[in-house]
C-alpha cells in the first residue's frame, strides 16, 4: 500500500527542494553542470570513494528490490541506507514476522556485509511526522557541513519518527563525539543511535572484498511509535 507520507517524504519533499534549488541558480545549463560535477567531487573525496559510493548504490537498489517483493516497496515505511556495503533497516513495519522476512531479504542481497535492523512494529507515520524527520536530516547536515572539525560528507543520518540513527566512517572519536552531540542537539530529536565506524576499523569491506557471511545487528533500546502528544514538542534524547 502507498502511504502519502512517504510521497511526500521521498518525492514531493525532495523535488520542491531541487526546483527551489534550479530557481535560485536561474535554470542554467552551466550551474547544472557545476552541481553534477561538485556532487562527484564530493563523493571522490569520501573515505569510501567513487568505488565504494557505487557498489552501495548498486546494493541500495538490489536491497529495495528484495524488500519490494516481500510487500514493502520505495513508497513503504521502511527506509534503507547502504554505506560500505553495510545496510541500515529503519522504519515501521505491521508485524513481527514482516520485521523478521525483510531482515532475511536484505541479508541475501548481493554484496552484503551486515544488515543494521532498526525496524520497530508499529502503525504508519503521519505526514507531519515524515516532514519533520526529514527537517531534522537536513539540519543534521547542514550542521556538519559547516562544522571544520568534521569530515562531514563521510556522514549520513537517517531520522524515523525524530529517532536518529548516524551511519559512515569517523576519522577519530573526538570527530564522533561531535557528530553525535549535533544529532542530540537537534530539535525534536528523541535518540540516537551511531553505527558510525572508525576509520581503522577492520569491520570495513571494500567493494571488492569478499564477504563469506552476513553480520545482523539488532540494536536495543530503541524507542517505538510516537503518541500523538509527543509529537508536537521535543522529549529526552538519548544516546547509543
Amino acid at each position: 500500500m502507498i502511504r502519502l507520507s512517504r510521497i511526500f517524504r521521498h518525492f514531493l519533499f525532495p523535488v520542491g527542494c531541487m526546483l527551489a534549488g534550479l530557481a535560485l541558480a536561474g535554470c542554467s545549463p552551466v550551474g547544472l553542470v557545476i552541481g553534477a560535477g561538485a556532487s562527484v567531487a564530493n563523493t571522490a573525496t569520501e573515505d569510501r570513494g567513487l568505488d565504494g559510493a557505487s557498489s552501495d548504490t548498486m546494493i541500495d537498489s538490489t536491497v529495495r528490490g528484495a524488500l519490494g517483493r516481500e510487500g514493502y516497496g520505495y513508497f513503504s515505511d521502511v527506509n534503507v541506507t547502504v554505506r560500505e556495503r553495510r545496510v541500515l533497516l529503519s522504519g515501521f513495519v505491521r508485524s513481527e514476522n514482516d520485521r523478521k522476512k525483510l531482515v532475511e531479504a536484505a541479508s541475501k542481497s548481493d554484496g552484503v556485509a551486515e544488515v543494521i535492523d532498526a525496524l520497530r512494529v508499529g502503525p504508519s507515520p503521519e505526514m507531519s511526522d515524515s516532514a519533520r524527520d526529514k527537517l531534522i536530516e537536513q539540519e543534521i547536515s547542514a550542521g556538519l557541513l559547516f562544522d571544520g572539525n568534521v569530515k562531514s560528507n563521510n556522514y549520513i543520518a537517517e531520522s524515523s519518527q525524530r529517532v536518529v540513527f548516524l551511519m559512515g566512517v569517523a576519522q577519530s572519536q573526538a570527530e564522533l563525539n561531535r557528530v553525535i552531540a549535533r544529532a542530540r542537539n537537534t530539535d525534536f530529536v528523541r535518540a540516537v543511535f551511531s553505527f558510525v565506524l572508525m576509520k581503522n576499523d577492520p569491520k570495513r569491506v571494500g567493494p571488492n572484498e569478499t564477504v563469506t557471511s552476513v553480520t545482523i545487528t539488532r540494536p536495543q533500546g530503541i524507542p517505538g511509535p510516537l503518541v500523538r502528544s509527543e509529537s508536537a514538542s521535543p522529549a529526552a534524547k538519548e544516546n547509543r
